[in-house]
């Protein structure tokens, strides 16, 4: 099973779309190995690696309205390209992982076993027998209703024997000891407790949704003067830019007053056509500080918490 690099997730701000464009996304100049993208919009958005793509053809998975989809590269890709329906909104959150096969996470279905009845309309009335017996091949007729129950009637036999992938609801409870079980993805678990503990590697399948966003309009009326905006407490993620930014303007921003209007390190620049990001905050209290090369420039920020 592949692994998650620690600290590689990167989330992306709202996208926009507009129906039947094409929309290319990058991740940084870094090649990436899970890509997730959450589609707000009702209708379906195809994503894939060529910028040839259509709703028919070339693309890699497609996230229904409302929907999400997930696609691995164990080889890493620098960027996706986006083909949406109609006119929608979304947001891409990718990762690094190590050990991948080349498997479309999305498009693997499980078998889920209730009090004995498979979905499907398999049904298991008893325990397989004891002993090397099979139950066989079962050939599906997607015709004649109820023409594929399949009864098993005696228990598993000992030993090796594989019934193949079950999605498992409940198990008794270990014994105690030193027992092992073997590999299990476990659904959840008690809280750790306090200190410096280490869990090892973590599969995360999903992460706590981060609900409510907060926009500031900053306008720069004057060049090379101090403005700052502060951000909501529990900031979990920001990205700055500046609206209708140009490449011949730079933008100074600091975490501390008096850097900016002269600049005085420590600040940083970017220019007014590209954006600034964090993702994985948890900030208490910042303020942000910044200084534009071009009078009127207008800097917008979006800040997200839970």
């Amino acid at each position: 099973m592949g692994k998650i690099i620690a600290g590689s997730q990167r989330t992306s701000p709202i996208i926009t779309l507009l129906s039947t464009i094409t929309k290319e996304y990058a991740f940084g100049g870094q090649n990436v190995n899970i890509v997730q993208v959450r589609n707000f919009g009702s209708d379906a958005l195809y994503v894939g690696t060529l910028s040839n793509m259509t709703s028919t053809a070339n693309y890699e998975v497609m996230a229904v309205g409302s929907g999400t989809a997930i696609f691995t590269s164990p080889k890493g890709i620098g960027k996706i390209f986006l083909y949406p329906t109609g006119n929608a909104t979304a947001i891409i959150t990718s990762w690094k992982a190590t050990d991948l096969t080349a498997v479309d996470l999305d498009r693997t279905l499980a078998t889920v076993i209730i009090n004995s009845v498979v979905s499907s309309g398999v049904i298991i009335s008893a325990s397989l027998p004891a002993g090397s017996a099979l139950i066989g091949k079962v050939g599906i007729d997607q015709v004649t209703a109820h023409a594929n129950e399949v009864v098993i009637k005696s228990a598993i036999p000992a030993g090796t024997n594989n019934i193949g992938d079950v999605d498992v609801l409940s198990l008794p409870a270990l014994p105690a000891g030193s027992n092992n079980i073997g590999d299990v993805d476990v659904a959840s678990l008690p809280a750790l407790p306090a200190g410096g503990n280490n869990i090892g590697d973590v599969d995360v399948l999903s992460l706590p949704r981060i609900k409510t966003p907060v926009i500031y309009n900053v306008a720069c009326t004057s060049a090379d003067t101090e403005y700052s905006q502060a951000l909501p407490s529990n900031t979990k993620r920001f990205s700055l830019s500046v609206q209708l930014g140009s490449v011949a303007n730079n933008l100074r921003v600091a975490f501390a007053t008096g850097k900016v209007a002269t600049p005085t390190a420590p600040y940083f620049v970017i220019q007014e056509s590209k954006e600034y990001y964090e993702d994985e905050t948890d900030l208490a209290s910042v303020t942000l500080y910044f200084a534009s090369s071009n009078a009127g420039s207008v800097v917008q920020i979006i800040a997200w918490t839970e």
